[in-house]
């Protein structure tokens, strides 16, 4: 698997999102999941809801939990493909313990 400093601008796709977000290392998780994020605007797209969900369960994981009601808050405002759903909320109401 090829890590977030590999990828060339306009290179992501919905498979490496996910993966990338999952397969981090866990004392960086919400970290790098936060990286991923800003990546993947970076090159003109929007993470997905399930994007945002799993970078949302990065968050709880590490005790982030300013971080996860961002990313909800972000979700909230974006387009009809990051609305939060029960996936979103419930990793968002464990980050906040």
């Amino acid at each position: 698997r090829r890590s977030t400093k590999e990828h060339a601008p306009g290179r992501f796709s919905k498979q490496v999102d996910r993966a990338e977000v999952l397969d981090v290392d866990e004392q960086q998780l919400w970290s790098k999941a936060l990286d991923i994020i800003k990546l993947i605007r970076a090159d003109g797209l929007e993470p997905d809801g399930f994007t945002f969900s799993a970078a949302i369960s990065c968050c709880g994981a590490g005790g982030r939990w300013e971080e996860a009601l961002a990313l909800i808050k972000t979700m909230q405002n974006g387009g009809k493909n990051t609305r939060p759903n029960k996936i979103a909320y419930t990793a968002a109401i464990s980050a906040c313990g």
